[in-house]
């Protein structure tokens, strides 16, 4: 078997794994053209300070590592995770990226996240096949939301920009003058529809962002009157293809960088859904123009410090290419493997489930779940301890009468029940208003006297520390009536680490508490774009009606 991550986890060079771009950091690093390119074309490396296009001593380790029987040789001959390929790499100085992707040739099983089944783009740069494969997609009730997103795209009108702008400049130095030319017209086609669209974003208005969103059938309308018609989006995927092709070894001229190679084939893919099958997904599309206000950093001051007097507000322009349809990325999925096994405890309602993914599944399997009925005890707590009500809305959890009732309930369910204890919250937001509210009231010290109170952190490397501190707290804890600790009580997130495919089993879990219901927010211009397209299809598709 194998493990495939990102960069973003495996990469160990010594500064390109610290960049904020490690993906661009890496293929510049091993692309021989990049360093001719930067130097014709005036460009400065700002993050990077190493010689661009010099190689990864990483990488040539990479030979080391050639297929599973020289992985066990090195110790690793039973079950691994990417942790493990990390550690590994770093001491025989072999990158694990790219050990991984080796590995892939051998592999009877691979174990990757969503995107990198879904996404084209990615399926295509990791040289992933699925063509009769037997795909397994655990936790398989978020594959709705990996598809529209492997669907969408958004462009900042900035990163339009950069990107014509070192076109423009691969003609001055006339090379492939005749894609780089055809390609940076239209990206300044598509920058000035944004400019002229700028004062007419009244569909969404909000105090820092607005937006006007436009159907799919009227962006192919905008795109003939840009001169982008299918007939030129073919003719310039041509010269999309030419330009980010293989470069030959014997050619020292300089190529676009990665960034503006990667903008190029995230808004071609946005074309191709569009013009794909006779323009079948046109009004599963929803493009959008918005506009969002965005604070940049001052100049840097002589001590190295940014000047927080020349801190500017400012407005950032961006076209946003949302998906509405998961079936768009998800149909060639279906139609290329053998087999799609999806797993979950939550997919249901079934119909609508298969309704969106555009695929049918003939057989399904709803097994009773493994705990008995006459073993859990699910209910509704209405009010608190001392009768008011507990009515978990946005408004009504601002109120500190709300608060302070909530904690008094926890305290009373952490009394009552031993070992270990999940309160899940809609939002990060709620999580620390409440923990500054009970550690001001002195609730949160209440709490800790009877077990462990830990909260969810955003940081990975503190999450783990958090997650073996319940863990340990619960295996080593006491009863109550000898004085000691109880357990521990964890304070999570919806959608967070803590509840997705972490075990708590036993005693890891007695009570699970759940504050209100993390719905995504009305005033989101995504999520109404999705609410409303339910509606308009929830009949004659089946899908859930948006509300």
């Amino acid at each position: 078997s194998v493990v495939l991550g990102s960069r973003k986890y495996t990469c160990i060079h010594p500064i390109v794994s610290k960049s904020s771009n490690q993906n661009e950091g890496c293929r510049d690093l091993l692309d021989p053209h990049t360093d001719r390119r930067r130097s014709r074309l005036e460009e400065v490396e700002d993050e990077l300070e190493i010689r661009v296009g010099s190689g990864c001593r990483f990488h040539h380790g990479v030979n080391q590592i050639k297929n599973h029987t020289s992985l066990a040789a090195f110790g690793m001959d039973t079950a691994w995770d990417i942790e493990d390929l990390v550690t590994l790499g770093k001491k025989i100085k072999a990158c694990p990226y790219y050990v991984a992707r080796s590995l892939m040739a051998t592999a009877e099983i691979i174990f990757c996240p969503y995107n990198y089944l879904i996404d084209p783009l990615i399926r295509e740069s990791m040289d992933i096949s699925l063509c009769g494969q037997v795909v397994v997609l655990d936790e398989a009730h978020n594959i709705e939301d990996s598809a529209r997103e492997a669907a969408s795209c958004t462009l900042t009108q900035d990163e339009i920009l950069t990107a014509k702008n070192e076109l423009d400049k691969m003609v001055e130095l006339e090379l492939n003058v005749q894609e780089c030319t055809n390609l940076s017209c239209m990206l300044n086609a598509l920058s000035e529809w944004v400019n002229k669209n700028s004062d007419k974003l009244t569909d969404y208005v909000d105090f820092d962002r607005a937006g006007k969103i436009f159907k799919g059938t009227e962006m192919i309308a905008n795109l003939e009157l840009l001169g982008i018609g299918y007939d030129k989006y073919m003719e310039l995927k041509g010269y999309l293809s030419k330009l980010t092709a293989d470069p030959d070894p014997e050619d020292e001229n300089p190529r676009i960088n990665s960034s503006t190679s990667t903008l190029l084939k995230n808004l071609f893919l946005m074309y191709h859904f569009l013009f794909m099958d006779n323009m079948k997904y046109r009004d599963d599309y929803r493009i959008a123009i918005v506009r969002a206000q965005t604070r940049k950093k001052g100049a840097m001051t002589a001590g190295g410090w940014y000047s927080s007097k020349k801190s500017t507000v400012g407005w950032a322009y961006s076209i946003n290419f949302w998906c509405l349809n998961p079936a768009v990325a998800f149909l060639s999925v279906g139609f290329e493997t053998r087999s799609i096994i999806l797993t979950s405890g939550t997919l249901s309602p079934m119909n609508s489930f298969q309704s969106e993914l555009g695929v049918p599944f003939k057989i399904q399997l709803e097994a009773n779940h493994v705990i008995d009925r006459n073993q859990v005890w699910v209910g509704t707590i209405g009010r608190g301890p001392t009768n008011k009500m507990l009515q978990a809305t946005f408004r009504n959890t601002e109120n500190y009468e709300f608060q302070d009732e909530l904690g008094r309930l926890v305290l009373d369910v952490c009394k009552a029940v031993p070992q270990g204890i999940l309160c899940f919250l809609p939002s990060y937001a709620m999580l620390n208003k409440l923990l500054d509210r009970w550690q001001n009231t002195g609730m949160w010290d209440e709490l800790n006297q009877i077990k462990v109170a830990i909260t969810e952190p955003r940081n990975s490397e503190k999450f783990e520390e958090a997650m073996a501190l319940f863990y340990d707290t619960i295996k080593n804890s006491g009863t109550q009536e000898s004085g000691e600790i109880n357990g521990a009580f964890f304070m999570a997130v919806c959608r967070g680490k803590v509840s997705e495919g972490l075990d708590f089993t036993d005693d890891n879990a007695r009570a699970v508490i759940a504050v209100g219901i993390p719905f995504p927010s009305i005033k989101d211009i995504q999520v109404d774009a999705k609410r409303q397209y339910n509606n308009e299809h929830c009949r004659t598709r089946g899908l859930l009606s948006g509300g």
